[in-house]
Formats: structure tokens, sequence, C-alpha cells
């Protein structure tokens, strides 16, 4: 692995890892694999619905689960990202710009075609992909 190219990085809950994720998983690996660097997961405790509208859906699995699910799917780190009230604040570019291109310095990105971030889930798939261009970052 090099570190000299950013990660590869699949962004989402992925809660109870079921085909849709470990397509998005195998993706990530794969791609990294060709890229001769990292696949990382980023994904979000509690669940964003838990922090954003009260009870959230009913995860199937414990988030050390999770953790142990996705990298048996050959993801070498699964980063948490703490969500909080100030966290759900961020914007879409905000989180691009903060958490993608300033923490995890990523060479690429995967996403589920029902991906969302930023403040409300205003951020989406289409608008992933021009933030990325800019940054010289493959989504």
């Amino acid at each position: 692995m090099s570190m000299d190219v950013g990660p590869v990085a699949a962004l989402g809950i992925f809660d109870g890892v079921h085909l849709g994720h470990q397509k998005i998983l195998e993706q990530t690996v794969l791609r990294a694999r060709q890229l001769k660097t990292e696949a990382l997961v980023l994904t979000f405790h509690p669940h964003p619905q838990v922090v954003l509208g009260g009870e959230g859906p009913k995860l199937i699995t414990t988030l050390e689960d999770r953790q142990a699910l996705i990298r048996g799917c050959g993801i070498h780190r699964v980063l948490v990202e703490s969500f909080t009230p100030s966290f759900a604040q961020l914007t879409p570019e905000e989180f691009f710009t903060e958490v993608i291109v300033g923490k995890l310095q990523v060479r690429e990105i995967v996403v589920g075609y029902d991906y969302t971030f930023g403040q409300g889930g205003a951020g989406h798939v289409e608008s992933l992909r021009p933030l990325g261009q800019a940054q010289g970052i493959q989504v």
C-alpha cells in the first residue's frame, strides 16, 4: 500500500452490511487495490436520525459488530465520526472540505445511489461529483 496516494473511502452507516453495502465495500477494496492504497470506511455514530429527529431506525448491529463486518469485507480501516448536533450543521460543502479533503485526504469516494450528506441531507451523489472533481477526487 502506498501512503502517497490518498485512500479510497466508502461513506455511510452500513448497518447490517447487507448485499448492497457489500457491493459498495467490494468496489472500495477493488479500487484501493488498483491504486495500491488503503480502503477505508467512514461511518457515523450515533445514527444521524437519532441526533436529528429523536428515535431513529432500529439498528441491526452494534457499532462493534458493524465495524467487524465491514473489516470482514476487506476494508483496512474503519473510522467512526461522532454524529453530533454541531456536526449535523455542516453544509455539504463544509463536510466535503473539512472531512473528506482535510481529515481523510481521499483519492476516491464510493457511495450508494441514495447517499446524502451535509446539513439536512442536502448533499447527494450528483452534488458530490462536482465537489470531488474540483479537488481531483473521483466519485
